[in-house]
């Protein structure tokens, strides 16, 4: 008996390693989450205290680390409803009026040669469609006797005599039009 006595207490005492064993696993990993929540409501700021982005100061890295290189931005509150994607869209003579007097310019040559001159928006819509897409039209925007106007003008020459002849103009904006006229650009768009 006394071997079979020996017996029992090692299973017992193997029983309550096993079950010390478990639960220090189980202790551990409690003390660690207790500390983790600690560490996180101590250290943390709450969430409606952290700065939004656009806030953040901008930062470029060098050899001594992060510096500072522009003052930080500011959120602009929206005054109304944020803005939607319904906003019109330019149309295609609108787009013209407003980026070809750069784009000519940006030819540096010294003449154009102006085909028509229209006050009426219908004539230069008109006049863009029969240029088929061609970056060769100008729509000069001009105000004359108050009126909104356009001078309607195709490519961009070194000389006058080379704007007179006017090379490339297709046919649908030749018919039905006069004399072209050599223009100079910089009286044009200064």
């Amino acid at each position: 008996m006394a071997g079979s006595g020996a017996t029992k207490a090692t299973l017992v005492s193997e029983g309550w390693r096993q079950i010390l064993a478990g639960g220090g696993l189980v202790f551990v990993v409690a003390a660690v989450l207790v500390l983790a929540a600690i560490l996180e409501t101590s250290e943390a700021p709450a969430r409606s205290e952290a700065p939004p982005l656009a806030s953040a100061p901008v930062a470029h890295t060098t050899n001594s680390g992060w510096q500072p290189v522009a003052a930080p931005l500011t959120a602009v509150p929206l005054d109304g409803p944020p803005p939607t994607n319904d906003e019109p869209v330019l149309d295609s003579l609108s787009r013209h009026i407003l980026d070809d007097p750069a784009r000519i310019r940006r030819t540096g040559d010294a003449y154009t040669a102006q085909i028509a001159f229209a006050c009426r928006r219908e004539t230069a819509e008109r006049m863009l469609e029969r240029s088929a897409g061609s970056t060769s039209l100008f729509i000069l925007p001009e105000v004359r006797n108050g009126e909104d106007c356009f001078r309607v003008c195709w490519g961009s020459y070194a000389g006058r005599e080379e704007a007179l002849l006017v090379p490339g103009l297709p046919a649908g904006l030749r018919d039905g039009l006069g004399k072209p006229d050599a223009k100079r650009i910089a009286e044009l768009v200064p």
